[in-house]
């Protein structure tokens, strides 16, 4: 069987390995993103510093950027990225309700990373818009 360089070419080769080096980097970076999200929301309140600001806010910001580190990287799949980053909140809220760790669930939290979310794609839209080549 023929190598798959010998179809492509040499420099397809190389294009088509960089394009896999990138699709790995961004995931990379995204995964790592939402395990340091993960791992702030479900610590142990023992762990974490006391707040500056709302919990509420707090949550809000943290999906505005995780939403937008998402969109950033493929902004080509905006349903996807708020889809998932809306479902990763609302699983927060569950574990954080059912695990014993002095967090408790709160379905307001959810609705603020709701609103992270929604605030991520607005910004995305103005930057699309403002952007347009």
């Amino acid at each position: 069987m023929p190598k798959v360089s010998a179809w492509l070419g040499r420099s397809a080769m190389r294009g088509s390995r960089l394009r896999w080096a990138c699709t790995w980097a961004k995931a990379a970076a995204y995964g790592l993103a939402n395990t340091v999200l993960l791992c702030l929301c479900l610590a142990p309140t023992k762990a974490l510093p006391k707040e500056p600001f709302s919990d509420k806010i707090e949550h809000a910001l943290a999906w505005l950027a995780l939403t937008g580190l998402g969109l950033f990287l493929w902004p080509g799949r905006r349903a996807r990225v708020a889809g998932f980053a809306f479902t990763l909140g609302v699983l927060v809220e569950l574990l954080q309700a059912a695990m014993p760790l002095g967090r408790d669930g709160d379905w307001r939290d959810a609705v603020a990373d709701g609103l992270g979310v929604a605030a991520a794609l607005a910004a995305a839209a103005l930057a699309r818009r403002l952007f347009r080549t």
